[in-house]
C-alpha cells in the first residue's frame, strides 16, 4: 500500500448526518421545477454577492479574492465596474453549479445525457480511440456534468482527487459518481477496510492507462510544491505535471476539454487542444511543453467563458524562486501584479446596519409575539370556565341547591373569578 497521508473512512457513522442531509437536498432539488430552481439560484447569488462585497478590501490586501484574480487575468482590459460585473456573474454561475450537481440523478440513461450535453467536438475521438486517453479539465463550467454524462454514454473515467474535509460530503460525492459508473480514487492512501479501492494515488491512474481506460484529471489549481511554472493569462503559475508524467509513461493522448453551460441545464463540451506525446524530447522539456499547452487551452476557455470559471481559486499563489526579490537575481518575464489594488471608488451600497426605525419595529414585533403567546398559551381552564350560567325553570329550592352543588363539584378548581349565576 502506498505511503503518505491516510484518508478518513467516509463510510463511518460520523459521516451519516451530512450524507443524509445531502441525499435529502438531492431529492428535493430533483423534484423542484426548473423555473423555481433558477429563481433559487439567482436569489442565493444575490445574497452571496452582498456578503462577499463586505470582505473585498481585506481579501485584496492579502493578495486574494475574486476581484484580485480577475485583475491578474485581464489586467487593464477590464475597468473596475466591468470586473465587478464579472464577479457578480461568476457568483451566479457558482450557485447554478451547485444546484445542477444536486439535480444530476435526474439523468438516468445515455439518451437523456445526450439530450442535455453536446459531445459533438470529442465524440469521434471517443468512438475511434484504440489506446488509453487522458482527459485534462479544470473548474470550468460544470466538470461533474462532464464526468457523469460521459459515464452514462459509455465512457467512464477513473479520476483522482483530494479528499474533502467533510466525510459526509465525500461519501455523497462517491455515491453520486458511482450512480453513473465513474471510478473516483483518492489522492491519499485508502483507509483500512476499504476493499473497493485497492490502489490509490498515481498508481491507480497508471493501472487504468495500462488497461486502456480513460483517466480524468482536474488540474487547474495551484501546486505549492513540485509544480511546473508555465504562463497562464500572462503570469507564471505553478501547474500540475501529472498529465505530462502519465503521458510519458503510457503514450496516451491528452484531451484538454471543458463542459460549458450553453443554456438552462444545457451544456457543450469544448475541445481546446489535443496533445500527443513527443518521445524525442528530454523529460524536463517535454513536461514544460505539455503543461504549457494545457495551460494555454485553459486560458482560451477562460477568455471564451470568463464567468464560468471558479475565480476563488488562488491560481497564482505560489511564485517561482526568481520572484522572491533576492538582490542580484534575474526576475522572470511574467511579473505578478501588485498585491494591493489601487484605491477604489466608494461602495454605492450602504453598509448593512439596521436603522433605529428598523430596530424599533423589530422590538415592537417581538413584544407583540410574546404578548400573544402569553395570552393564547395561558391556562385554558380559565378561558373555558367562564361565568357559570344556570338557567332553571320553576323548581323546588332544594333541587336548585343540589344542581348548583353538582356544577361546583364538576368545575373543581375553577378560579375565584368564575361565579355561578342563577337565572330564574
Amino acid at each position: 500500500m502506498s505511503r503518505g497521508r491516510v484518508e478518513a473512512d467516509p463510510q463511518g457513522l460520523g459521516s451519516l448526518p451530512v450524507y443524509l442531509l445531502l441525499r435529502a437536498l438531492t431529492l428535493l432539488a430533483c423534484w423542484t421545477p426548473r423555473p423555481l430552481v433558477e429563481a433559487t439560484a439567482r436569489a442565493t447569488a444575490w445574497l452571496t454577492d452582498l456578503v462577499l462585497r463586505r470582505t473585498e478590501a481585506r481579501q485584496n490586501a492579502r493578495g486574494r479574492g475574486v476581484l484580485r484574480h480577475i485583475e491578474i487575468a485581464f489586467g487593464e482590459a477590464l475597468s473596475p465596474p466591468e470586473r465587478r460585473a464579472l464577479a457578480r456573474r461568476s457568483t451566479l454561475h457558482l450557485t447554478r453549479l451547485v444546484l445542477e450537481i444536486l439535480r444530476l440523478p435526474r439523468l438516468r440513461s445515455a439518451a437523456q445525457a445526450e439530450a442535455q450535453v453536446d459531445f459533438s467536438e470529442i465524440d469521434h475521438l471517443l468512438r475511434e480511440r484504440t489506446q488509453p486517453l487522458i482527459v485534462a479539465t479544470g473548474h470550468f463550467g460544470n466538470w461533474e456534468v462532464l464526468a457523469y454524462a460521459g459515464a452514462l454514454r459509455g465512457s467512464p473515467t477513473r479520476s483522482l482527487g483530494r479528499p474533502l474535509p467533510w466525510a459526509g460530503l465525500q461519501r455523497w460525492l462517491r455515491w453520486l459518481r458511482a450512480r453513473a459508473g465513474s471510478d473516483f480514487r483518492s489522492k491519499f492512501r485508502a483507509a483500512p477496510g476499504e476493499e473497493a479501492r485497492e490502489l490509490s494515488g498515481i498508481r491507480a491512474l497508471k493501472q487504468a492507462l495500462s488497461e486502456g481506460q480513460i483517466v480524468g484529471l482536474n488540474i487547474d489549481e495551484d501546486v505549492r510544491r513540485g509544480g511546473t511554472f508555465v504562463p497562464f493569462c500572462g503570469v507564471l503559475a505553478s501547474t500540475h505535471a501529472s498529465a505530462a508524467l502519465l503521458q510519458r509513461a503510457s503514450g496516451a493522448k491528452i484531451m484538454v476539454v471543458t463542459c460549458q453551460r450553453s443554456g438552462p441545464e444545457q451544456f457543450k463540451v469544448h475541445l481546446w487542444d489535443l496533445i500527443e506525446a513527443d518521445p524525442q524530447l528530454e523529460p524536463d522539456a517535454e513536461r514544460v511543453r505539455v503543461c504549457g499547452r494545457i495551460a494555454a487551452g485553459f486560458e482560451r476557455a477562460l477568455r471564451a467563458y470568463p464567468d464560468q470559471w471558479l475565480w476563488t481559486l488562488r491560481r497564482w499563489k505560489t511564485r517561482p524562486p526568481a520572484e522572491s526579490g533576492e538582490p542580484g537575481e534575474e526576475r522572470e518575464t511574467y511579473p505578478l501584479p501588485p498585491r494591493i489594488e489601487p484605491a477604489r471608488a466608494p461602495d454605492p451600497l450602504p453598509p448593512l446596519r439596521p436603522s433605529w426605525t428598523l430596530r424599533s419595529g423589530l422590538a415592537a414585533l417581538t413584544l407583540l409575539v410574546v404578548a400573544l403567546g402569553v395570552f393564547l398559551g395561558g391556562p385554558r381552564r380559565v378561558a373555558d370556565t367562564s361565568l357559570l350560567e344556570v338557567r332553571l325553570e320553576a323548581r323546588e329550592p332544594a333541587a336548585i341547591a343540589r344542581e348548583i352543588a353538582a356544577r361546583e363539584a364538576a368545575i373543581g378548581d375553577v378560579d375565584s373569578a368564575c361565579a355561578a349565576r342563577v337565572v330564574f
